[in-house]
């Protein structure tokens, strides 16, 4: 598949038109510095960086895996992976290898030639994947209302889990304290370990779409139609609501290390990147939307890269490190 690779106008030059607490251009957003147009076929449905190497994958409607190699984000490769939409991709094995999941119902572990070491069926579509290395664990959530726990290193079912009735929205982990937060097509959202039991916290005012832990694990954040929700989790029945500049499904939010910045995406009747403050839901960075609905926002490990995926088919990329934000 040809990709149309562009580079929008220098972010230097954008920068000269930040204000104190939002970052504009043209009444538009900022450009990102690198646009992948036509990455992938349909839609371009989820990103991810690697934890150490300067990589990031993409997957599409298409089935198909890209990686791209920073800090240009020049095309590294592709291969056909899946049958249906890859809904979620994880490096592993110190960046050596790739995890997917699909509509197609299966989870893949990869090569970063696209050599095949592994698929394992998982009884229904997936719609949602976290992997932690750390503690040894894939956890992926399902159409089916399931939540299945892995064995990361030889992808071997743990355990099943089925707290919530309809598609699983979103799931979340957080490695130091091995909590796990999900969200279904119910309304509800549970958080609990990755075993289990799971309890539900105060219900949120619409659903749930996507789901993060704060970088120190105190809060958890989660995204509906125009606002966040935020739960405090010392006091699990502390719920917050935040208005923000999205005027949309906010379809994906992501913590910046410091957990001063949180990145999201929205669809359906709109499509911006913005860079928000977790503790507010204010803008501080717009970058520019996308031609059609937003898919997924990730951000690197450093914090440095951020990366967004669309309906329009492109994989876009920004170096925050470029943009002075007000703290």
């Amino acid at each position: 598949m040809p990709i149309n690779s562009r580079a929008p106008r220098s972010l230097g030059v954008a920068t000269a038109f930040l204000g104190l607490t939002v970052a504009t251009c043209s009444g538009r957003g900022l450009p990102p510095t690198v646009v992948h147009d036509g990455a992938h076929t349909g839609s371009a449905w989820t990103v991810t960086f690697a934890q150490a190497m300067p990589l990031a994958a993409s997957g599409g409607a298409g089935g198909r895996v890209r990686l791209w190699r920073l800090p240009e984000a020049d095309p590294l490769g592709s291969w056909p992976a899946h049958e249906a939409p890859v809904t979620a991709l994880v490096f592993i094995d110190a960046d050596s290898a790739l995890l997917s999941g699909s509509e197609d119902a299966s989870l893949a572990r990869w090569d970063l030639s696209g050599g095949l070491l592994a698929r394992v069926a998982t009884a229904a579509a997936i719609t949602t994947m976290v992997a932690d290395a750390t503690n040894n664990v894939v956890i992926s959530g399902h159409a089916d209302g399931a939540v299945r726990v892995w064995r990361l290193n030889d992808l071997r079912l743990q355990h099943t889990l089925t707290p919530l009735a309809g598609t699983i929205r979103a799931v979340a982990y957080h490695s130091a304290s091995g909590r796990l937060a999900i969200s279904g097509a119910d309304g509800r959202v549970l958080i609990g370990p990755s075993g289990g039991p799971l309890r539900e916290l105060p219900r949120a005012p619409g659903a749930t779409f996507s789901l993060a832990f704060s970088p120190d694990g105190s809060t958890l954040t989660g995204s509906g139609w125009y606002r966040l929700y935020q739960w405090t989790l010392a006091n699990q029945r502390s719920l917050r609501v935040l208005p923000t500049g999205h005027r949309g499904l906010i379809r994906a939010v992501r913590y910046r290390p410091d957990g001063k910045q949180l990145a999201s995406i929205s669809r359906l009747t709109d499509s911006e990147v913005l860079l928000l403050d977790p503790g507010t839901g204010a803008t501080l960075v717009r970058l520019q939307p996308h031609d059609l609905c937003g898919r997924d926002v990730a951000l690197s490990p450093d914090g440095r890269y951020l990366a967004s995926a669309s309906d329009d088919a492109s994989v876009r990329f920004c170096d925050l490190s470029a943009l002075p934000v007000k703290q």
